[in-house]
């Protein structure tokens, strides 16, 4: 939110637990496009191209039918699969972890080092691989795989104390818009995750778009509700 707050976004709305486990809108009354994220924290290593797909690596043989039963259940599957489903709606998605992905790109570089690339450039025998066994989730005369639409991304979270990482992405958010107020950005994510926590945990199913909304909605209308210029200073 504070991200897309920054960039000038006119709106936005982020369901929390309804598509995967975060999507961001461009709208809260009529998207026309949908980010999906699914958000994975692991305490060591990094994420490895077994982990992400339940593939063979390129160098080993694996037939095609077992291919596409590994990949549909796979992180990189459902998310692709999710994507896919959005017709209505410019999609695509990220894998988004405090981890990196341990994935040769076309250019000799790895993603576990680039804080964010789409799959598109992954190395050659990586992308055949991967392309084939995604194929297998289209519906029979869909358009082929692309691969721009699926992104591995890598944040610098603790994943024992995200809340710490938060309160300095608003700290400086706040020296940027209201520096007077910028000793309270811990008071600002508290209210913040006040909200925003309980949307995770809901479970009823949600009949239409407005159901969703009021259910696991967070739009840019009410982070503005937080209003933070109008808080009183606290001497630091």
């Amino acid at each position: 939110m504070f991200e897309l707050e920054e960039s000038g976004a006119d709106d936005f709305l982020i369901l929390f637990e309804a598509v995967q486990d975060v999507a961001e809108l461009d709208s809260a009354t009529d998207p026309s496009s949908i980010r999906i994220y699914q958000v994975k924290k692991k305490d060591r290593g990094e994420w490895e191209w077994s982990n992400l797909t339940r593939l063979a690596a390129p160098a080993k043989k694996m037939r095609t039918a077992k291919t596409a039963d590994e990949i549909k259940d796979s992180p990189i599957g459902k998310l692709y699969s999710a994507v896919l489903a959005l017709k209505s709606l410019k999609s695509s998605g990220v894998f988004l972890s405090n981890a990196g992905c341990n994935l040769p790109l076309a250019n000799g570089d790895n993603a576990a080092t680039s804080v964010s690339c789409d799959l598109s450039q992954l190395e050659a025998g990586h992308l055949s691989l991967l392309k084939a066994g995604l194929e297998s989730l289209h519906e029979a005369g869909a358009s082929l795989v692309n691969l721009e639409l699926i992104r591995v991304e890598k944040v610098p979270i603790h994943p024992d104390s995200p809340v710490t990482h938060l309160v300095g992405v608003a700290v400086a958010f706040l020296n940027k818009h209201s520096q007077r107020h910028a000793g309270q950005a811990k008071s600002l994510v508290d209210a913040l995750l006040a909200e925003v926590g309980p949307l995770g945990a809901k479970t009823d199913s949600c009949s239409n778009f407005d159901e969703l909304r009021r259910q696991r909605g967070y739009s840019r209308g009410q982070f503005a509700e937080q209003d933070f210029m109008r808080w009183p200073v606290v001497p630091s």
